[in-house]
């Protein structure tokens, strides 16, 4: 939008009578929508022109309501270099500036963004392997270097992060990593595509599962304490040792039948060890008062809720 750069562009006819209509405050209405910049502009006609300009790749286009862009004649007509010689100036004069794109959640949406790669994960002997995927190929092949990071969207940056935590490389490329390094990744990559082998592509809960405790007595007068997890929502029952649980920060329990992932947000993972190892246990019911009471305290520590 500098000056000079609107003279090499537009006509010189054009510029000058864009710098008249400027000078007159003839556009008004100036909204900024990241790549374009629209407005009215008063002219000789009545009703304002409906006047844009927009930036494709290195070249400036423009598009106006007014006869003379319409019939041909100017291809950056008098209205659009008033248009762009106003935005420049109340960008120097550091006014507000009207925007329809929110610079709070620019990146989200962006071709840079988490969505451009995949990763797949896979359980072995006790460790996760991730592989990274772009285009349809392998890209955790070859280490990366810092600079190679430049064209990732600020999710994928994070997630690479969590990569670089690596134990150990495999032959096909794929990044080992322990429980919380991939807690992490997920957390990140929940909006992406991420998929477990085998099996399909992961679907992200935004409500945490809770962990719930119900009793029951038996015929020889003992009592059975049940551990599992609960959907709230749905009321859906998961068995810990029917998934996999993923512990860090946030821990997830991964629910492989339906590739469902949800968060465990109260309920630390070396308890829901404990549960997945052990989801029933017997008490017997000579146990005092006392000795109950201290358990229900304990059991409310680690996220189960207080009617249980």
């Amino acid at each position: 939008m500098e000056p000079q750069t609107l003279v090499r562009l537009a006509s010189p006819k054009a510029v000058k009578a864009g710098q008249e209509l400027h000078t007159a405050r003839a556009v008004t209405d100036l909204v900024f929508e990241g790549d374009a910049v629209s407005g009215k502009v008063r002219g000789s006609h009545p009703v304002p022109h409906s006047t844009s300009l927009k930036l494709v790749g290195q070249k400036l286009e423009a598009h106006c309501t007014c006869p003379t862009f319409t019939d041909g004649w100017e291809k950056i007509c008098h209205h659009a270099v008033a248009l762009g010689l106003t935005l420049r100036e109340q960008y120097e004069k550091g006014a507000e500036i009207t925007t329809t794109q929110n610079p709070w959640v620019v990146d989200v949406e962006q071709t840079t963004g988490a969505s451009q790669r995949r990763y797949q994960i896979v359980q072995r002997a006790g460790s996760w392997y991730v592989t990274e995927f772009q285009a349809g190929t392998a890209v955790a092949v070859q280490r990366r270097k810092k600079a190679g990071r430049d064209g990732l969207g600020p999710a994928d940056r994070l997630i690479h992060h969590y990569l670089d935590q690596e134990l150990d490389r495999s032959d096909d490329g794929a990044h080992e990593l322990d429980d919380p390094a991939l807690a992490g990744l997920l957390f990140f990559a929940r909006h992406s595509q991420v998929s477990l082998k085998g099996v399909g592509k992961l679907k992200f809960s935004s409500e945490p599962l809770v962990m719930r405790v119900q009793a029951e007595t038996r015929k020889d007068a003992a009592v059975e304490l049940h551990a599992f997890l609960e959907h709230p929502p749905t009321g859906r029952i998961f068995e810990v040792d029917q998934g996999r649980v993923v512990a860090g920060a946030p821990t997830w329990y991964i629910a492989p039948e339906t590739c469902e992932v949800f968060p465990v947000f109260d309920t630390p993972p070396w308890v829901l060890a404990a549960v997945a190892n052990q989801p029933r246990i017997v008490m017997d019911s000579r146990m005092g008062a006392q000795q109950m009471d201290s358990l229900s305290e304990r059991l409310q520590t680690v996220g189960v809720p207080r009617h249980d």
